[in-house]
C-alpha cells in the first residue's frame, strides 16, 4: 500500500476520530499494566493507527502463510479503535460511512 494509501487510511480514520471525539493513544500491546488499567478507565474513547507493516515481515508473512501469494496480504496497513461504552459502539458505523 506504501506510504500514500498510509496518508489515506490516516486521514480516513482521523475524519472517523472527529466525528467521534477519539483520542489519539499508545496502542494497547505497547502499555505495561499500570498504564492500562488507567487507560482502560479515563472514559475516554481512542484511536491507534499503527506503522505500516514493514517489506520484510510483509513478505515473511506471504510466503509462511500464504504461500508466496501477495494478494492474499490483507494487512499492510491497521489501526485500533476502543471505546469506553456501547453507545459509542453504535456511532462508529455511521462514523465509517
Amino acid at each position: 500500500m506504501g506510504e500514500v494509501g498510509h496518508k489515506q487510511f490516516s486521514s480516513l480514520l482521523n475524519k472517523v476520530a472527529e466525528k467521534m471525539n477519539l483520542s489519539s493513544g499508545t496502542h494497547p500491546d505497547e502499555m505495561n499494566r499500570s498504564q492500562l488499567s488507567k487507560w482502560e478507565n479515563d472514559g475516554k474513547n481512542y484511536l491507534y493507527i499503527a506503522p505500516n507493516k514493514s517489506e520484510s515481515r510483509a513478505a515473511e508473512k506471504v510466503h509462511k502463510e500464504y504461500d508466496g501469494d501477495w494478494s492474499k496480504l490483507k494487512d499492510m496497513v491497521r489501526a485500533t479503535i476502543v471505546v469506553d461504552d456501547m453507545k459509542a459502539m453504535g456511532t462508529l458505523p455511521a462514523a465509517l460511512s
